[in-house]
């Protein structure tokens, strides 16, 4: 038994409470400070490379900044897009299928807690952001270290060698790193005068149960530092993606006139089919009135809802024939009051569909017409199999100059009853 033990102690060591594999870092951590000729890693990157395992090849692209970060991870030509946000602790993945020729993505959404695992892609790989001195949380981990080991030459370039040794707490792994940068003094990258350009990471890794894993990332693109709109981009969740349960972080627009006029235009698009049809909309709260022209390559119609008559007229102008009948509940809302029921108007919340019933979360600011900007929301709800989505766009920008309010400017619904998909686009 103490045979045992003293064979197990020349292996690990255990270091402010960490088990160091010694078989990974002979001689221990690397410890501070950073050796004076390491890059600056700054807090917000893009990198994109190919990860090469023993068994085979991935692409990999990760978007990094202070509190969120994105990986695409491309296998076998399909896209696997993982979201962490450490503002909302969420973790959200999200992958695409085909149905009957149209794109149906899938989103699943995952809590981050102390117990999920956020440094690794898979099984014991890691980010490469964990590889370049930031923890789980995407914060600087004053654990991790490096020291200078020397030049070397890669396809011609002249090559500084950094070396690190750490340990990964979330998946208790130690992790023995080789760095390759473009020497600053020899060669001028794209980046500019003095700064090193990321080649290569060569990774040795051990877990604590024994499990071994070497891997190399091949850096293809390193962007330190990209613009604003770059990162947004990256770092957003795609358009017409519905995540369930997912942290709404921003309020849906509330103060709306009670006399409102809208023009729109609709495409529907159907798994065989596509129509499309304008119309113009008043909607007068006060008056409990709504007048609707339609517009199609084939019709024309004026329908007038009068809620405080209860009637409602539908004129054809091409017989110029007037029919009026009573109101159901299809153009309003039935309700029951002091013994009378009657068909209530909608209000203009419920009639642009942001009523409490559809569950929205916001995702993001998303560039929606020439020189414009819209903060944008998705919402879903389903009634007896029938899923419903509303996507919102909402101008918040032109020409890069802040609108006093945001204005309703889009909208995509798409309906699923029965396995056939439907898609509309309402553009005000």
């Amino acid at each position: 038994m103490h045979f045992l033990l003293c064979i197990s102690l020349l292996f690990f060591k255990f270091l402010n409470g960490q088990p160091i594999n010694q078989n990974i870092c002979p001689a221990g951590l690397i410890s501070k400070p950073d050796d004076e000729r390491w890059p600056l890693i700054p807090q917000k990157f893009e990198i994109m490379g190919e990860l090469v395992l023993n068994d085979g090849a991935l692409e990999i692209t990760q978007i990094f900044s202070y509190n969120r970060d994105t990986v695409y991870l491309t296998i076998n030509g399909v896209v696997f897009k993982h979201y962490y946000d450490f503002s909302t602790n969420e973790y959200l993945t999200i992958s695409t299928f085909i149905y009957e020729g149209l794109a149906v993505p899938l989103c699943a959404r995952v809590p981050i807690t102390n117990q999920f695992p956020t440094s690794n892609i898979s099984s014991t790989i890691l980010k490469p952001s964990i590889l370049l001195g930031y923890d789980r949380n995407n914060m600087v981990n004053n654990e991790f270290a490096t020291r200078y080991d020397g030049e070397t030459i890669i396809n011609g370039l002249p090559v500084s060698i950094f070396r690190s040794c750490f340990y990964v707490s979330d998946i208790q792994v130690t992790v023995n790193a080789t760095y390759y940068f473009t020497n600053p003094w020899k060669f001028q990258s794209y980046l500019g005068q003095n700064k090193s350009l990321l080649l290569q990471i060569d990774v040795l890794s051990e877990t604590g149960s024994g499990e071994k894993l070497n891997y190399i990332y091949n850096i293809v693109r390193y962007l330190p530092n990209p613009s604003s709109d770059q990162e947004r981009q990256l770092l957003e969740t795609p358009a017409g993606v519905f995540c369930l349960n997912r942290t709404n972080t921003k309020n849906l627009p509330k103060n709306f006139p009670l006399r409102m006029s809208i023009n729109t235009e609709t495409s529907i698009i159907q798994t065989n089919n596509t129509s499309i049809y304008s119309d113009y909309q008043l909607v007068d709260e006060q008056l409990d009135f709504v007048r609707i022209d339609y517009y199609s390559h084939d019709r024309h119609s004026r329908d007038i809802f009068d809620y405080s008559t209860g009637l409602y007229y539908k004129y054809l102008p091409q017989i110029q024939q007037c029919i009026v009948s009573n109101l159901s509940a299809e153009v309003g809302i039935s309700t029951t009051d002091q013994n009378r029921t009657y068909v209530r108007m909608k209000t203009i919340t419920e009639l642009l569909l942001l009523d409490n019933i559809t569950q929205y979360h916001y995702t993001g600011i998303k560039n929606c017409h020439d020189r414009v900007q819209c903060d944008v929301w998705i919402g879903q709800k389903s009634v007896n199999n029938i899923t419903e989505q509303f996507e919102w766009y909402w101008a918040r920008e032109f020409d890069g100059n802040q609108l006093e309010e945001v204005l309703p400017i889009k909208l995509y619904i798409t309906i699923t009853p029965e396995n056939i998909i439907q898609r509309y686009t309402v553009e005000t």
